[in-house]
């Protein structure tokens, strides 16, 4: 049972990684301001 369990974990951490490594490769790049500006 104690290998069955750690299946189970080693699945649900490689699905997490593939789910937020898609988030990241669909991020915009390159961006640039073309009006106002960013003043803090």
């Amino acid at each position: 049972m104690k290998e069955w369990t750690l299946f189970k974990k080693a699945a649900l951490t490689a699905a997490i990684c593939l789910a937020l490594s898609q988030n990241v490769m669909a991020m915009p790049t390159g961006g640039e301001v073309t009006a106002g500006d960013c003043r803090v």
